[in-house]
């Protein structure tokens, strides 16, 4: 696993909680690509995402956010939940992030991140 993957992805998660919320919607979309990008390069080397576990207790809500999306699909699918409802008590656009994901995993509507087809996503 690169380290260099798991830099991108914190860097890509917290440009997008920083866009989110100040409402740029534009670099939200940018930020979402790449980190789709990134998620999709991290499963070719590590498939389990056990690499994105310590990113769980990141100090940044989005990285948190995004590392506990990506593992709702794993065998570390109860503390991803936990982390979510967390973060969905807190105040904020990143937190609403946390809360719909949430849900949609619940209700079954949620795709694993690195089952996206990236040409779908690039416009």
């Amino acid at each position: 696993m690169s380290n260099e993957l798991i830099k991108n992805f914190i860097d890509y998660s917290m440009s997008n909680g920083k866009y989110t919320e100040q409402g740029d919607h534009e670099k939200v979309n940018a930020s979402y690509r790449q980190i789709i990008k990134t998620i999709k390069d991290i499963y070719a080397t590590d498939p389990s995402f056990s690499s994105l576990e310590t990113l769980l207790d990141h100090k940044d809500k989005s990285v948190r956010l995004w590392s506990a999306s990506v593992l709702l699909f794993t065998d570390k699918k109860e503390k991803a939940r936990k982390i979510l409802e967390d973060i969905s008590k807190t105040k904020g656009l990143v937190s609403f992030s946390g809360e719909m994901t949430l849900k949609e995993w619940e209700n079954g509507r949620l795709k694993p991140f690195y089952e996206l087809d990236i040409r779908e996503i690039e416009n």
